[in-house]
């Protein structure tokens, strides 16, 4: 049998149908949980004043360094579903600066006195700084 042919066979299976619909609801679930994820932050830091969103930042940078170095030390380059989820939504609701001429920048987004930046090379990370100073890098 032609692997063509067990695919077509496969793909027929009443089994494997019930298996594809269940990993199909289990990735739909899991999307509709992050977006919900999602709009809870958007929607809480859209409430927090300048000072209120820099003592966040702040506090964040701190979890999630750590959160990354327990990472890196099981050999994981990651970060965690929160920092996906905050700079996504900067990427959303902030404003968009055009890209000024350092390597591999991607994207630039200002918000809140906040700068979020985005680099992208052999591997990605990213930047939040207060005017020069840097507050958090990702690994």
């Amino acid at each position: 049998m032609t692997p063509a042919e067990r695919l077509k066979e496969l793909l027929n299976d009443p089994e494997y149908q019930k298996e594809l619909e269940k990993f199909a609801n289990r990735v739909s679930n899991e999307m509709d949980r992050r977006n919900n994820f999602c709009e809870k932050i958007k929607n809480y830091i859209s409430e927090l004043s300048h000072d209120e969103f820099l003592k966040l930042i702040i506090k964040f940078a701190v979890w999630e360094t750590k959160y990354e170095e327990r990472l890196y030390k099981r050999h994981i380059c990651g970060d965690s579903d929160l920092s996906r989820c905050l700079f996504d939504t900067i990427w959303e609701i902030g404003y968009k600066m055009s890209p000024s001429q350092e390597m591999f920048l991607e994207r630039k987004y200002i918000y809140k006195g906040l700068t979020f930046k985005l680099y992208v090379g052999q591997g990605s990370f990213v930047r939040i700084m207060k005017g020069k100073k840097l507050l958090f890098q990702s690994t």
